[in-house]
């Protein structure tokens, strides 16, 4: 399994090893959704979202509490929730 969208957990989480599988997953969600939460430093969905009609409304920090932790936002096409501590 390379990537995995969960439609019915949260705001629909999808996170993938490639790119590739990440945008094929998007684009399902973006086809029945007009709204999409990812990081900013995942240019990929950025960009595809970009081309396909959507647009940055709102940016908010990723807020860090203790050691640093493995981040691969690239690897994040979509969220389960906003909760921002």
């Amino acid at each position: 399994v390379s990537g995995c969208y969960l439609p019915q957990l949260g705001e629909g989480l999808i996170i993938a090893r490639r790119s590739e599988d990440g945008l094929a997953l998007l684009r399902m969600k973006a086809a029945g959704s007009d709204r999409v939460v990812l990081p900013a430093q995942n240019g990929s969905a950025t960009a595809f979202l970009e081309l396909n009609g959507f647009r940055e409304t709102l940016r908010c920090r990723r807020m860090v509490y203790g050691p640093k932790i493995a981040w691969r936002p690239e690897g994040l096409f979509s969220r389960i929730g906003g909760n921002l501590g």
